[in-house]
């Protein structure tokens, strides 16, 4: 699907009232979406309990998972390009992520059924996205996103107090804040941080994660929302 058929189906759907799901890669080179009442049968979502996945199918037991992180040595050159494009003033924020290889005697649907996280999405055998993070909420009026920067191992001795007053989390976590009120600047009124850096606790396979959220929101106009997933 071209990015103008996305967009023209988006569009008739939204003018429509139709309910729909639409995935977009970071490239903006395969935009997909669907009504929710003729998903695939391969595309399987569930937002916050609300979901088109049957009865949960058999895992093995025990779970294996094993990962295989980039080398330290390679990680730090990385990092250090990315510090001195920084300094240089290249940009104010950068995201470094590495792919990571994992092996697990799971399929992609049964990772789908184990993972106890807020949003999923299945797609066939290519991609599987879970996430904690409500990115946009929208309700009477109002529209909030809760912008998460900053996690630590809930088991570090006094794990809360140390990522709160680590001066670089709390930089990071300011500027996110501000790229998202300014965002939901753009569509809503009165948008101010409800609730700035409270501490979440997360599940693991293998360990409890405290992350770090903040809540802002806006007033806004009704609009027609899609359930909206991101793949690369």
């Amino acid at each position: 699907m071209s990015i103008k058929e996305f967009s023209r189906t988006v569009n008739e759907f939204a003018s429509r009232g139709v309910p729909f799901l639409f995935m977009v890669d970071f490239e903006i080179e395969k935009p997909l979406v669907f009504p929710l009442a003729e998903l695939p049968d391969h595309l399987l979502y569930d937002v916050q309990g609300r979901t088109n996945a049957s009865a949960m199918q058999s895992s093995p037991s025990p779970i294996r998972l094993s990962k295989e992180p980039l080398a330290f040595s390679t990680y730090r050159r990385k990092f250090e390009e990315v510090r001195c494009g920084l300094v240089r003033g290249d940009s104010f924020l950068v995201n470094l992520t590495i792919k990571t290889p994992i092996t697990t005697n799971l399929t992609l649907r049964q990772l789908f059924n184990v993972s106890k996280a807020r949003y999923k999405l299945l797609f066939g055998n290519e991609f599987l996205v879970f996430s904690p993070e409500t990115f946009v909420r929208i309700e009477e009026g109002k529209i909030w996103s809760y912008p998460m920067k900053g996690t630590i191992d809930a088991a570090v001795e006094n794990a809360k107090e140390a990522i709160l007053n680590d001066e670089k989390e709390r930089a990071e976590h300011v500027t996110i804040v501000d790229l998202i009120r300014n965002d939901l600047s753009a569509v809503a009124d009165d948008v101010v941080v409800t609730r700035f850096r409270y501490v979440d606790r997360l599940r693991t396979m293998d360990k409890d994660l405290f992350q770090v959220s903040s809540e802002i929101c806006g007033s806004y106009q009704p609009i027609i929302i899609g359930i909206l997933a991101t793949f690369s």
